[in-house]
């Protein structure tokens, strides 16, 4: 009998090995943050201030990839058509399979009109094509967001806009996402953010994102039925 329960002990010690190993596999696997962003012109602010969200989340430990939008070439949703059907399948599916594969994302929008570009917008709508399963839409995952704007009404309505998008695509927001306006102030005639304070805040966010995912990355999806 002694016998029996050395042979067990050891065999749990084995197991215990093997799942300690395991568990720090997945916390050393670095987070994916994904950035989505940006317009389809020559100069962007929102890509602008992208980027250095980005480069925070970087400095945070995570692992970074920019979507610009003027790069994506995404073509238009349509509601109930396959992605076999789209005239550019493939590239919808790397877009879908990038979005899959990330653990959270920082979205930046430029203000049009009081709300988010078209182009932008598209790119959410497109995810209306992400698997079901393991888990609807982006649940489980975290994104920070940025809304760019020229003067000073659209940028706080745009993040309102961005916000209701992410809640209906089941994904946590990051508190310290924000509103950028009187765009001509704040940013050089290249694009670039001048304004220390609001760089500052911008950095806030992407070790948000970051900090905010490592924790949420460790809960298990939710088997969802869509009615």
């Amino acid at each position: 009998m002694p016998g029996s329960i050395e042979i067990l002990l050891e065999k749990l010690e084995v197991s215990l090995k093997t799942e300690l190993r395991k568990t720090k596999m997945e916390v050393e696997q670095p987070l994916k943050i994904i950035g989505l962003g940006g317009n389809l012109g020559q100069s962007s602010r929102s890509l602008s201030v992208l980027k250095l969200a980005l480069k925070a989340a970087e400095q945070a430990g995570a692992k970074t990839e920019l979507l610009d939008m003027s790069k994506l070439q995404l073509p238009f949703f349509v509601p109930g058509q396959p992605i076999e059907a789209y005239s550019e399948p493939e590239t919808i599916k790397v877009y879908l399979e990038k979005t899959s594969a990330a653990d959270g994302f920082i979205w930046a929008s430029p203000v049009y009109h009081g709300s988010m570009s078209a182009p932008f917008k598209n790119a959410l709508d497109l995810l209306e094509l992400l698997p079901r399963r393991p888990r609807l839409y982006l649940e489980g995952k975290v994104v920070g967001m940025l809304a760019v704007a020229a003067g000073q009404i659209g940028a706080p309505m745009t993040l309102t806009a961005m916000w209701q998008v992410a809640r209906a695509l089941k994904v946590l927001v990051a508190p310290a996402s924000l509103s950028l306006s009187q765009g001509r102030q704040i940013f050089d005639s290249e694009g670039n953010l001048v304004d220390e304070r609001i760089a500052g805040q911008v950095a806030v966010l992407g070790r948000e994102v970051t900090e905010l995912t490592r924790l949420y990355r460790q809960m298990p999806p939710t088997d969802n039925k869509r009615n």
